[in-house]
């Protein structure tokens, strides 16, 4: 049985713009997103003043998209056997706590820092 759609429904995500009425069609339209709209995170993060003070995270549950590290677009994040989590899309957002960084907390950073952040599993933080 098909399904039916009671209204035309729009939304955005990123570039990417899908649609559904209820005729039942599904319409996606993608457009490039100009680096300047209020929308995009880049936007977001290139209008904030910078240098800022790095946020003291150090027991916060790992998140690269959390709004602390989501601006940094040289971030590494590294287990205690030395695996860069960043480079593996494996391990989730949660998995990891956060027990050190560096810089350190209130340093001098630009969106070009290399922030590195050591991690340990939930189970392993005192």
């Amino acid at each position: 049985m098909p399904r039916i759609i009671p209204a035309c429904l729009t939304g955005s995500l990123l570039a990417v713009t899908l649609t559904a009425c209820s005729s039942g069609a599904l319409t996606v339209e993608t457009k490039p997103t100009p680096a300047g709209t209020s929308d995009s995170i880049n936007a977001r993060c290139q209008n904030q003043d910078w240098p800022q003070a790095m946020p003291n995270l150090v027991g916060e549950t790992f998140d690269s998209m959390s709004p602390d590290l989501v601006c940094f677009d040289r971030l590494k994040a590294f287990t205690p056997g030395g695996h860069d989590v960043m480079a593996d899309p494996a391990n989730a957002a949660g998995d990891w706590v956060i027990v050190s960084s560096e810089p350190t907390p209130g340093a001098s950073v630009r969106i070009s820092t290399l922030v590195t952040l050591k991690l340990r599993a939930p189970k392993d933080v005192r």
